[in-house]
C-alpha cells in the first residue's frame, strides 16, 4: 500500500498478521527510548496448551517491563465475550487463562466489532488491539478484508505523544538577531 511500511510475520499456509504504518511515522517494533513496546501476534486456533501458556507469559513479561504497549493480532479465542469480558470456558482452559492474563495485566481491549466472517459460522472477534492506557487509541475503523481473507482489516489511529528532539540552536536568540 502506497504511503505505508509493512511489518509482518512469515507464516505458512497464508496465515499471519500484517501491520501497515504510515511511512512518515518511521515505526519500529521496539522503542527503548520512550518505553514503548509494539507486538503483533498470531495464535493458531489449533495452538497447544503450552503454546497458549507461553503467550500468556509473554504478555505478562511485556506489560511488566513497558509503560506503553500496543499489542495487535489474531488471537483466535472465539469463546470470549469482549463486551462483558467473560468466557463460558472452564478455569484451566487456554481461553479462560488468556482472559485472566489480560485482566491481570490491566490490558485494555479496544475492538468491539466482529473481525471475522465466514459463511455458515457465527461472526466473531478474533483480531484484537490491546494497550495499557485507554487514551492511546483515538479510533479503530473496520475496513474491507485484504485479498481472500475472511478477517476484516483494522485501521488504528494512535495517540502518539512523541517528545520533540531538542534543538541545539536557541531559536529565540536567532530571531532576535535578525
Amino acid at each position: 500500500m502506497e504511503g505505508y511500511d509493512m511489518f509482518y510475520n512469515e507464516l505458512d499456509k497464508g496465515r499471519g498478521v500484517i501491520i501497515y504504518t504510515q511511512t512518515n511515522l518511521h515505526a519500529e517494533i521496539e522503542d527503548t527510548i520512550t518505553g514503548s513496546y509494539n507486538e503483533m501476534i498470531y495464535r493458531s486456533p489449533s495452538s497447544s496448551f503450552d503454546n497458549s501458556s507461553n503467550l500468556n507469559h509473554v504478555l505478562r513479561e511485556i506489560t511488566s517491563r513497558y509503560p506503553h504497549v500496543l499489542i495487535v493480532g489474531n488471537f483466535n479465542y472465539r469463546d470470549i465475550d469482549w463486551e462483558k469480558e467473560t468466557t463460558n470456558t472452564q478455569p484451566g482452559s487456554p481461553c479462560y487463562e488468556f482472559l485472566e492474563c489480560v485482566k491481570d495485566c490491566y490490558l485494555i481491549q479496544h475492538v468491539g466489532d466482529y473481525t471475522r466472517y465466514r459463511q455458515h459460522e457465527t461472526p466473531s472477534i478474533l483480531d484484537l488491539v490491546y494497550t495499557k492506557n485507554e487514551g492511546d487509541i483515538n479510533d479503530i475503523l473496520v475496513m474491507e478484508p485484504l485479498g481472500k481473507s475472511d478477517h476484516v482489516s483494522l485501521k488504528i489511529s494512535l495517540n502518539l505523544n512523541i517528545p520533540k528532539k531538542q534543538s541545539n540552536i536557541d531559536t529565540t536568540k536567532e530571531i532576535m538577531k535578525i
